[in-house]
């Protein structure tokens, strides 16, 4: 096997080829039911929805009653607007449970912040760790990312092909989309029963729950 002439060209070439393919990728959040995004898909971040969610949590739960009053406050304290309209997929799940899972054991990362240390543990009993699997088509993505893909693709080709190792690497690759994926996308969830928690220092976390409602 071999490939001439220049690499940026070809990269450009293989960018090309695949906008209108299709890339299995994954999702990590927390839900009690799965079901949902089969139903309505998967949302880029919208801030009055996750800020309607805090507010329930905080209602819900008597251990945070003393965020009540201070709750837009620490809203202001986090101050973090660098996810409003986007959503991220990864192109492995690997380092996404291996480095990631946050994302699983705690949920949306905004609350994570906005609750702190104290709301830690209620989020850990909210809903199940759940891995979402998503045929998503390449050209959702911008042609950016698309050439970036490309170039990856390629470096590990070659790889395998100098090297001729008898397995192949994983492409730590996200993606960030500026819009929803449609629920005809999401093909399949898991619940893991065990994560590394980075927010732990790597402790397993064993939730108490590994199936969801919609896992019937």
């Amino acid at each position: 096997m071999s490939l001439r002439g220049d690499f940026d060209s070809h990269v450009d070439e293989l960018a090309d080829s695949i906008e209108n393919g299709t890339l299995r990728t994954f999702h990590g959040c927390r839900t009690d039911d799965a079901g949902l995004y089969f139903r309505e898909g998967l949302r880029v971040h919208d801030r009055s929805t996750l800020t309607a969610k805090l507010r329930t949590i905080i209602e819900e739960n008597p251990e945070l009653d003393f965020m009540r009053d201070r709750m837009e406050a620490a809203i202001q304290e986090v101050n973090n607007v660098t996810d409003e309209g986007r959503l991220y997929v990864v192109a492995d799940d690997t380092a996404l449970l291996r480095f990631a899972a946050h994302y699983l054991i705690y949920g949306s990362e905004w609350i994570v912040a906005v609750l702190g240390e104290p709301g830690r543990r209620i989020l850990r009993n909210v809903g199940v760790p759940t891995l979402l699997e998503i045929d998503l088509p390449l050209s959702m993505a911008g042609s950016g990312v698309r050439r970036e893909l490309a170039s990856k693709m390629l470096k590990e080709w070659a790889r395998f092909a100098c090297n001729t190792p008898d397995w192949s690497a994983p492409i730590d690759f996200s993606i960030c989309l500026r819009s929803d994926i449609p629920a005809s996308c999401i093909v399949g969830h898991t619940h893991p029963i065990e994560l590394p928690d980075p927010l732990q220092g790597r402790s397993l976390y064993r939730p108490d729950a590994t199936t969801c409602a919609y896992c019937g």
